[in-house]
Parts: structure tokens; sequence; C-alpha cells
């Protein structure tokens, strides 16, 4: 019987099918154990051979043309919002995240992304922004610590200076669903798209940020492992002028081997 997520990842793989371009290899499959869904080979597979082909049009990112027009405006005020509340000032969380952020708060029934966003993790409590003062207290004295205590003032400035006025800024229509919602859910559903980012984001081609579907199932370390640059076994590849992404084996991988990316 499959997981709930299981039958999520599948709809997107389906909803992933209608656009032009995409290929999932036969050898390559998803799977949830004890609630960790990765990305597996199921078959033997050989270096070189490319295992995804990701169109253009399902990357989620702020620039994308199939973002709904109407959110073009709550972009441009977070802009605004962002310059008024910091400046030139070097922040770790920046615009462009924030600007994601916004987006995914924006994924509701009916949206482009909802069959993607629908296959993201839902406990991301392990996420440092969801950390307790008590956790974070245990790492005192350390950079970690230090790092991560930025990052948790940044989250919470920006929720209250750029993330609800932004927001505030769409038509009634738009702005409603979120928050029509209790504000300690409010708050939860912006800090998840926070964790969502913090673990699974990454470049894009031309310097901003992106989540990938699928791809991001290959992200972190099998059991056993500790040296990531002897875990990684397929790469991801994402050219300036090309109107796909791809994934390929950067060695033989063996069949029931995880599949794990590097996106550095």
């Amino acid at each position: 019987m499959p997981t709930a997520r299981e039958e999520a990842i599948q709809d997107c793989i389906e909803w992933l099918r209608t656009h032009e371009g995409f290929m999932m290899h036969s050898g390559v499959a998803y799977r949830d154990v004890d609630g960790n869904v990765g990305l597996y080979a199921v078959t033997a597979l050989r270096a070189g051979e490319i295992l995804l082909v990701m169109p253009e049009s399902a990357h989620f990112y702020v620039d994308n043309p199939r973002v709904d027009a109407r959110l073009r405006g709550m972009f441009a005020a977070a802009r605004d919002l962002y310059a008024a509340a910091y400046g030139e000032e070097a922040r770790m969380l920046g615009l462009e995240v924030v600007q994601l952020q916004l987006l995914l708060l924006m994924q509701r029934d009916g949206s482009f992304w909802e069959k993607y966003v629908r296959t993201l993790p839902p406990d991301m409590s392990s996420i440092p922004v969801f950390w307790s003062d008590e956790e974070l207290y245990n790492l005192r004295g350390t950079q970690a610590a230090a790092v991560i205590s930025t990052i948790r003032s940044e989250v919470a400035e920006n929720y209250t200076k750029v993330i609800q006025p932004a927001l505030r800024s769409l038509a009634p229509e738009l702005q409603a669903p979120f928050f029509a919602l209790p504000p300690a859910e409010q708050e939860a559903a912006y800090r998840r798209a926070v964790a969502w980012l913090m673990s699974r984001a990454h470049d894009r081609r031309d310097g901003g940020a992106q989540l990938t579907p699928l791809v991001d199932l290959g992200n972190g370390l099998p059991d056993g492992w500790t040296d990531a640059r002897q875990a990684v076994n397929v790469e991801f590849r994402d050219v300036a002028g090309c109107p796909w992404s791809t994934v390929s084996a950067m060695r033989d991988v063996a069949a029931g081997a995880e599949l794990v990316i590097s996106y550095g």
C-alpha cells in the first residue's frame, strides 16, 4: 500500500509527463523508507546515463512564465519592502529567497505547481528554523549556533517586515486564503516554506534560486555514509540556454543503491 507521500509523488510524475521533454529513466524509482523518501536505482545504471530530464517549464522559480501574472505586484512589493527594511545590508536570506517563499505560500488547490508542492515533506521539524530555544542552547558557543541564531532572527524579521505586508498587497481574493488561517498556522506555513527552501533550493543558471521537482528527492546521505564526495553518484546540470535540466549517473550505480545529488 503506497504512503500518502508516495501517491503525491506519483501524481507529480503524471503531471510532469504533460510537459514536453520530461523523461524519467525506467531504472529509477522513488521509495518511502521509514518516512524518508528518496530516489533509488531499481536496475544497474551505467556511468553517463541520463536518468531525469526536467523541462524548464516545470522548474519552480519566481520568473518562470508559468507564474500567475497576478502575483507580479507582490514580488515588486517584496523588493521595495526588502530594500526599505535592509538597504545594502548583507543578509543570509536574500531577496530572491524571500520572493520564492512568497511563491510557495501562494501554491494551493488549482495552482500550477500544486502537484509538486504536495510532494514536499509536511514535517520539517529537523530544520533549524523550527528548533526550540533549548535545542539551540545546547549548541551555545559554536559557530553553528551563531549561524542558526542569525537565520532565525532574519526569518522572524522577514515575516513582519516583508512577507506579511507583501501578501497584503495582493488582491483580496488572493490574500484571503492565507490570512483566513489562525495566526499560528500562518506563521507555521511560512516557516515550513523557509525550511523547504533551506533544505532543497539550489542556484539557477541565471544566479537566482529555484526548486526542481523530483530532483530534490536526491538530497541527503545514505545511512552509514559520512563523506559526501564518496556518496554522491549522480550529477544535476542546469545549463544556460538549454530548455531543460538533467540528472545523470556520475559512475556505475548498483541496483538498489540510493541516488545522491550534490548541488554544490
